[in-house]
């Protein structure tokens, strides 16, 4: 059983489709990166291979510029996404990746990306341009590859590994962003879990946070969540029935992440 003290806590957030093309990160050093969670290289040269033989997606200025180019210069990947969701919550997460904060050093930030799979904010990432609806030469979208490939059981041993015991799921759920979706598999089996009597067993309590009535402005709702989460109210994150339910004039659900349809 993991003590109080112990239990860690993981946010999920998406990538963004608009990226910093200006390569100002304040971390170009290349050894000051994060290494790449356990398992995921083999599957981002696997999907790297589908984009060389996919043209209208190898044709793409960006993936030329970047994975596509050995000699490309990486960013931090907290430097590279420039959406709505970054553009409200960059300094918080950067309070996050940099903190020596007791309490916000128990708490992980992991950002799901179309090419990249899982990133750690301060793992290197070059320039792409990649959607999970994006149509490889297989026939598969890239969704369809990071479902085949398992993605959810990388998710799985980080969790374990870290001693989670709270997951905040900032991932969208729509037909054109399935983000949340490719941890399917993952969240039936945390549901599975729940009421398990075995007290060696972590209880792990996974919520995905939807802002109401959100429409086009959705990233941008997310984004105000964690900024004001992680700066105002941190400890309620191990607290779920203390987080409000309104912030900043935006109303948000809690709903388990196996409850999302």
């Amino acid at each position: 059983m993991i003590e109080d003290a112990d239990k860690r806590i993981l946010i999920l957030i998406p990538c963004s489709l608009s990226k910093n093309t200006t390569r100002d990160s304040n971390n170009n050093n290349q050894e000051e990166f994060a290494d790449p969670l356990p398992g995921i290289k083999e599957k981002r040269e696997k999907l790297l291979n589908y984009v060389r033989k996919t043209e209208v997606i190898a044709s793409k200025e960006e993936n030329i510029k970047g994975i596509l180019n050995p000699r490309a210069p990486r960013l931090r990947a907290l430097d590279l996404y420039t959406g709505r969701l970054y553009k409200e919550a960059r300094y918080a997460l950067r309070k996050i990746a940099n903190s020596n904060d007791n309490y916000l050093r128990r708490i992980e930030v992991l950002i799901v990306s179309a090419f990249y799979g899982l990133v750690k904010l301060n793992e290197g990432v070059k320039l792409y341009n990649l959607t999970m609806t994006d149509k490889l030469n297989t026939g598969y979208t890239v969704y369809r590859f990071w479902k085949e490939e398992k993605l959810w059981e990388i998710l799985e041993n980080y969790i374990f590994t870290y001693n989670i015991a709270y997951i905040w799921s900032l991932l969208p759920t729509s037909n054109q962003y399935p983000y949340h979706h490719v941890f399917d598999n993952l969240w039936e089996k945390l549901k599975n879990n729940e009421g398990d009597n075995d007290r060696n067993k972590p209880e792990i309590r996974c919520f995905h946070v939807k802002p109401l009535r959100s429409g086009s402005d959705s990233g941008r709702r997310r984004g105000v969540w964690l900024r004001e989460v992680i700066i105002d109210y941190p400890e309620y994150l191990s607290e779920p029935t203390k987080l409000p339910e309104e912030i900043n004039g935006i109303k948000y659900e809690y709903i388990p992440c196996y409850d999302i349809a």
